[in-house]
């Protein structure tokens, strides 16, 4: 099995190598930035990615335009395996939403019709609590 963390080479000989290495190095910013839970450096990570994946885009359809060879097998693999990372780390952003839902559904619960919240009846019905889920809900 590959390493899916293994840097990705720059082939001279292949035009596609220096944006696979790129998006190589966008992957890992935005992996130590998911493990750093620095909400900025987050952000900026998956801005650059964002901008890189959109760059590599663009340069493959001007290729596509003028006729440049096609990915070789190699740059291939390598590409579905940047892919299966950016697969495992939308796996983790998702695991990590579920987790904020459930916690902050704990906190402020939904109050249904006709029944109170589970801690409904402790808190009087304009207290900080209701100010709180009205602010959480937006």
């Amino acid at each position: 099995m590959s390493d899916l963390s293994a840097p990705i080479s720059h082939d001279p000989k292949d035009p596609w190598s220096s944006h696979a290495q790129a998006l190589e190095g966008h992957l890992q910013a935005l992996d130590e930035a998911l493990r750093s839970q620095d909400a900025a450096r987050l952000e900026t990570a998956s801005q650059a990615l964002h901008k890189c994946l959109a760059d590599a885009l663009a340069a493959f359809h001007q290729a596509k335009k003028t006729g440049l060879q096609p990915l070789s097998p190699l740059m291939r693999q390598k590409l579905m395996l940047a892919q299966t990372r950016v697969t495992g780390l939308q796996t983790t952003v998702h695991r990590a939403n579920a987790s904020l839902s459930r916690t902050l559904n704990v906190l402020f619960p939904e109050e249904e019709a006709g029944q109170s919240a589970t801690y409904g009846a402790l808190q009087p019905a304009g207290g900080p609590g209701a100010a709180m889920r009205a602010a959480y809900k937006g």
